[in-house]
């Protein structure tokens, strides 16, 4: 896939932001749904995905959405589908029932969603992937999730130590396809996601 043959975002909606199940959207339309801790760059690849620099919802402070986020989305190319954003974790200065809250909802909305085709797990490129990411990944399988890791920031990393972040990721994970190497400033990695995406639409 070239850029020129990039879906081209015709129209994006914001939709709603749920705070419990109640209030998923009842559109039966495939749903791609973005993951990742907080200041990971999710705001950034939402509005590279989407071609739309104030669509993407952002919170004054890093970490404290509470809801996820639906987008409808529709481009030339393909049918019209639905992006969730999910609450970062990880960041946020909460009290722990807050915490749980969000976790109940995610859980519950990872594991029982059924116009859920997709996670794209982001995770920042300077840190590389936790044991926490890992045991996430492996609850997303468990859940028969189709799941795509994407590391984020790579332009802040020297080109020649890219392929390490490939080799230390597959070390943790052999049984884990490679993760895309993403840069939202450079366009880096923005057609292997879109081509990810499209083939669960």
């Amino acid at each position: 896939m070239t850029l020129s043959k990039i879906p081209q975002v015709t129209e994006a909606e914001f939709l709603l932001g749920a705070r419990s199940s109640k209030q998923f959207p009842q559109e039966a339309l495939t749903e791609i749904a973005i993951a990742g801790k907080s200041n990971v760059g999710k705001s950034s690849v939402l509005k590279l995905l989407l071609n739309r620099r104030k669509l993407v919802r952002i919170s004054q402070t890093p970490g404290r959405t509470r809801e996820i986020n639906f987008f409808k989305t529709v481009t030339k190319q393909l049918a019209p589908f639905i992006f969730a954003d999910l609450p970062g974790y990880g960041y946020a200065k909460v009290n722990s029932k807050l915490q749980d809250e969000w976790g109940e909802l995610i859980t519950e909305y990872l594991s029982g969603r059924e116009y859920l085709k997709l996670v794209v797990l982001l995770i920042d490129s300077r840190r590389g992937i936790s044991g926490y990411e890992i045991d996430f990944l492996l609850w997303l399988q468990q859940m028969n999730n189709n799941v795509v890791v994407v590391y984020t920031k790579v332009d802040k990393i020297p080109k020649n130590k890219r392929g390490n972040l490939l080799v230390q990721y597959q070390k943790k994970l052999p049984q884990m396809p490679p993760p895309i190497l993403f840069s939202a400033t450079k366009n880096t990695g923005l057609q292997e996601l879109w081509k990810s995406i499209q083939n669960h639409i």
